[in-house]
């Protein structure tokens, strides 16, 4: 496992960019993640998506010593990503961790979506010659034989409806 992120977003909460009212939240979290840094960053547009309010967005991120664990607070999400992945039950206890920060300090009204992705890496000749026989061969794309050896990088993104929406 490469990387491996959990995130929940909720309606945005513009007080977050403020270094006062994200106090709380840290002193909640800072024993375990003990290093901060207000990330400013200007947001890319993303086709489809709903328009944002202009200007720079905030990210506060929150690190372990080891720097293997990472929280990030936005004014819409938090998320939890670790390079670190020892299995599910540690990665939930330690998000759980995190939410419960959030609800206690930030007290978001509504939680709109939560995500849970795991990051993948196929990168020695042995697997890469077995592609195959590791990955279903419908979501092979571009990692395929016959073009494999062009590819620098291929992405995908599936976005499915479910019965609640």
């Amino acid at each position: 496992m490469a990387y491996v992120i959990a995130q929940v977003q909720f309606p945005s909460i513009m007080r977050i960019r403020d270094d006062s009212y994200i106090v709380e939240f840290q002193d909640r979290i800072r024993k375990v993640y003990p290093f901060v840094e207000r990330i400013e960053a200007v947001p890319l547009p993303i086709p489809g998506s709903a328009p944002e309010i202009s200007g720079t967005e905030v990210h506060w991120n929150f690190s372990s010593v080891d720097k293997k664990w990472r929280v990030v607070l936005a004014a819409n999400a938090i998320t939890l990503e670790t390079k670190d992945y020892n299995g599910h039950i540690d990665f939930i206890k330690r998000f759980g961790f995190i939410l419960n920060a959030l609800a206690d300090t930030v007290q978001p009204t509504v939680m709109i979506r939560i995500g849970y992705r795991y990051i993948n890496r196929l990168q020695s000749p042995e697997d890469l010659s077995n592609i195959q026989i590791l990955v279903r061969e419908n979501l092979i794309g571009l990692a395929d034989a016959k073009i494999r050896e062009n590819v620098v990088q291929s992405v995908a993104q599936s976005t499915c409806r479910t019965k609640e929406g």
